[in-house]
């Protein structure tokens, strides 16, 4: 029987992940993991980590507590280090205390590792704060999934000391605010809806409860009561338009910043990637390697002990990606013809080393979720080969594709990151 952790991934911006719950994340066995957690916290994941989708969609049918738990203690059985992954803090609103306790009650070792709680984070990232000696002495927390079970402590004349912060409210957020008034708030009192707080397309309402202006969406978004929120005209960014593009990638993430085009990127490793081990090189040969393969081949010589001087010329199409490497003696492959007779790591040849094998990770509604709300789809470093495959859940979305030789069936041919932002920037994305 392994061991459990309950991991708090903060309330959505990566930085914002522990050092502590990277280091488990990086080690997991299996990941039981929700429907908020960021994407790129799962491109962290080892290859061949079991993922176990087990998210909560508000508002909509989806996997009840006592399948979860079964999952959780089926998974401890089979597993040696299981993450129970959660958006925000695992005990706030996220029902980890029942899982630890259902972990206590089988005798499973288990840890709980806090995460950035969205209480003060969300409001922090809209330019709230929380608390402030000259406006606010305390926080109440409370959720407003079930607004007929909405306990918010009656405080009298105190009110005005106090910010009121509710999750999963903003559904029923008009009767939030009828609660609100019922028990003596005033008309005035300021509120603030933050919707996707800490990402790059966080989105603020401001108002007061009589004149708030607000309109239910399925994004996320969590409600500030009280005098605080007036600072957000202080401290508070603008709200920008942003539309999603998801590149799905094997090797390497595009690392561009489109903030400037109004584009929120999310990078999205789609294979699993494992050295193989069985290898055999031809020494006194050239190695012709592509530039995604380099981290891998690097690794793979230092597992397998190989001097790099035991090869000849080194011929790349991604020479700096070596030079970070310190290896200097190289060849171009634009001035160069391959052989038969060369090592050849990468590139469609019949002759191909394969240094490498990969495994498509299983498209699962998490995957499906993210597609269905981006603007862009992106097919780069080589996942071309997997669109066939994930093509029936592409709906109206622009298309693009590194590595195809033309434009396709409505597909936008790519050959540099350059194109992509000549895309954007024809499509005045503001």
């Amino acid at each position: 029987m392994g061991k459990v952790y309950l991991v708090g991934t903060g309330p959505g911006d990566t930085g914002l992940l522990t050092l502590k719950a990277l280091k488990i994340i990086k080690r997991a066995d299996a990941v039981i993991y929700d429907h908020l957690i960021n994407p790129e916290v799962l491109n962290l994941l080892k290859p061949g980590c079991e993922r176990i989708y087990a998210g909560k969609k508000p508002y909509v049918s989806s996997i009840r507590q006592n399948e979860i738990n079964k999952i959780i203690l089926d998974a401890s059985n089979k597993f040696d280090i299981t993450v129970r992954l959660k958006g925000g803090d695992p005990f706030l609103f996220g029902r980890g205390g029942e899982e630890a306790e259902l972990l206590k009650e089988n005798n499973i070792d288990f840890e709980v590792i806090p995460g950035v709680s969205a209480l003060i984070a969300v409001p922090e990232y809209a330019g709230i704060p929380v608390t402030h000696r000259d406006v606010s002495h305390g926080i109440i927390a409370a959720t407003g999934h079930n607004v007929e079970k909405l306990n918010i402590p009656s405080l009298g004349e105190n009110k005005s000391s106090y910010t009121l912060v509710i999750f999963m409210g903003s559904k029923h957020i008009n009767e939030i605010i009828d609660k609100l008034l019922f028990l003596g708030y005033s008309e005035n009192t300021k509120i603030a809806v933050i919707e996707n707080g800490t990402h790059k397309d966080q989105r603020v309402f401001t108002g007061t409860l009589k004149t708030i202006n607000y309109e239910y969406s399925e994004d996320p978004a969590l409600i500030v009561v009280g005098d605080v929120v007036s600072y957000h005209e202080k401290f508070g960014r603008k709200n920008n338009k942003f539309k999603k593009m998801l590149i799905f990638y094997e090797f390497k993430k595009i690392n561009v910043d489109y903030e400037n085009y109004g584009v929120n990127i999310i990078n999205f490793r789609i294979s699993d990637i494992f050295i193989n081990n069985d290898v055999k090189f031809r020494f006194n040969r050239n190695l012709v390697i592509s530039g995604n393969y380099i981290g891998y081949f690097m690794k793979l010589i230092k597992k397998m002990h190989i001097d790099i001087r035991n090869f000849n010329s080194i011929i790349t199409d991604d020479p700096e990606e070596l030079h970070r490497a310190g290896i200097f003696n190289i060849i171009d492959l634009n001035n160069y013809n391959i052989s038969d007779d060369d090592n050849i790591i990468g590139f469609n040849h019949k002759n191909e080393l394969n240094i490498i094998k990969k495994t498509l990770i299983k498209i699962d509604n998490y995957i499906i979720d993210l597609i269905n709300s981006s603007d862009y789809i992106v097919f780069a470093d080589g996942t071309f080969s997997y669109y066939d495959i994930i093509k029936k859940y592409i709906k109206n979305q622009i298309v693009c594709a590194f590595g195809i030789s033309d434009n396709i069936n409505g597909i936008m041919k790519m050959n540099k990151k350059e194109d992509l932002i000549k895309l954007l920037e024809a499509e005045k994305i503001e």
